[in-house]
């Protein structure tokens, strides 16, 4: 898994510090989601809807209701383990990282999504703590991340590498496709059991501008809102 400056990077986002589209924030000027202008290795967490609604992993994500399959029974441990500074768990030096969003539970290890990235492509991997939050990895040896989800669903992770980008992510159980807009062109992500992803190539000066969810009822959901 990636180091731990960028662990530490993803703790003080998944806090509560990300952008946030929410309808009550919609009086606010929301210009972008994200510009891709940081170094390679870096990643980023951001947890968006409405703040003040956070819900349980397993309350919103279908995929944790579903037994495990033997792949996942294979990974947990490690997965788990992998995850446990992502989410506060662990401890640098002797101090916390940040708060804590619960320990990631190895019995709730699921592959939400295969064939994340082209040229080393990853297992999209997701897990509950005993806090409620969610806790995210590309295996093998990708990034972690952990957030607390909200009534909307949408945690995403930006991982920039030196030549491509990965977004990944989960979505609420009524989400029936995600769109990412960058630099004014629409991009439909992969989407599996609760996860997605999208390759970005040459991602530098890119600007991820919104995030549609399409919902089963036919309407859509855009972050940031407005």
């Amino acid at each position: 898994m990636r180091a731990a400056a960028l662990v530490a990077a993803c703790l003080i986002l998944a806090a509560g510090c990300g952008s946030d589209g929410s309808s009550s924030d919609s009086g606010r000027a929301h210009s972008s989601v994200l510009k891709f202008d940081a170094g390679p290795g870096t990643s980023s967490v951001f947890v968006l809807g409405n703040r003040s609604k956070r819900v349980q992993a397993d309350e919103i994500y279908r995929v944790f209701e579903r037994p495990r399959k033997p792949p996942e029974h294979a990974i947990a441990e490690q997965a788990s383990e992998a995850t446990e500074a992502a989410c506060g768990a662990g401890s640098v030096g002797g101090e916390e990282e940040g708060p804590s969003l619960g320990e990631p539970q190895a019995e709730t290890v699921r592959i939400v999504l295969r064939g994340v990235g082209r040229h080393r492509p990853h297992d999209l991997v997701a897990m509950t703590t005993d806090h409620g939050a969610a806790a995210l990895s590309l295996d093998p040896k990708g990034s972690t991340a952990c957030g607390q989800p909200t009534v909307d669903g949408l945690l995403f992770v930006a991982e920039l590498r030196k030549r491509d980008a990965i977004v990944y992510g989960l979505v609420g159980d009524e989400v029936r496709a995600v769109d990412l807009v960058i630099d004014g062109m629409t991009r439909r992500a992969k989407l599996g059991e609760n996860g997605f992803a999208l390759h970005i190539s040459n991602p530098v000066g890119k600007t991820l501008e919104r995030v549609l969810l399409h919902n089963a009822d036919g309407s859509q959901t855009t972050f940031p809102a407005g």
